[in-house]
């Protein structure tokens, strides 16, 4: 009979374990485990996400471009400064070319090939061109115009010293 009793005790001790049934005053046990990174990256996640639905042949719809940054000014460059402007592509320059747009944007063609655009905003005396990279600020520049002879005429930006030309008569 003891050794009934005992094992129905043992039983019971069990099912209350089992079914949570506790001493309300203790804690209720360890957190449940919840994952905190991306199961993919230790191999035992599911895989990755399985990508739209489409029918065969049926390609899925293109993006809209994102909008167009509100941190960058609207350009403005003089008609004197529009287009294309030839550097030495050497020395303090380090521009092959410039141009600027009726729109109010420049673009900037480094001797190393790299190609930099973005808006212009030209004052009476100085410019800032706000391109990838931060802004490039100018304190002066002018426009001069000179005869080189033999009815070749040119137009010469200079940009805080540094000199960039464009033919503008002759043959």
């Amino acid at each position: 009979m003891l050794f009934r009793l005992t094992t129905v005790a043992a039983a019971c001790i069990a099912v209350l374990a089992a079914t949570g049934c506790s001493d309300p005053n203790q804690s209720a046990g360890p957190e449940p485990f919840t994952p905190t990174g991306d199961l993919r990256e230790t191999g035992r996640g599911p895989g990755p996400a399985p990508g739209p639905r489409t029918s065969p042949g049926v390609r899925p719809p293109t993006p809209a471009p994102p909008p167009p940054s509100p941190l960058l000014p609207r350009g403005y460059v003089p008609a004197a400064l529009v287009g294309e402007w030839d550097g030495d592509n050497q020395g303090s320059a380090q521009l092959a070319r410039i141009v600027f747009t009726a729109d109010g944007n420049v673009v900037l063609h480094f001797n190393n090939r790299q190609v930099l655009t973005g808006p212009a905003i030209v004052g009476n005396s100085s410019m800032v061109l706000y391109v990838p990279g931060g802004p490039i600020r100018y304190s002066q520049w002018s426009v001069n115009e000179f005869d080189a002879g033999y009815g070749y005429t040119f137009e010469n930006l200079v940009l805080d010293g540094v000199s960039y030309v464009r033919q503008t008569g002759g043959g």
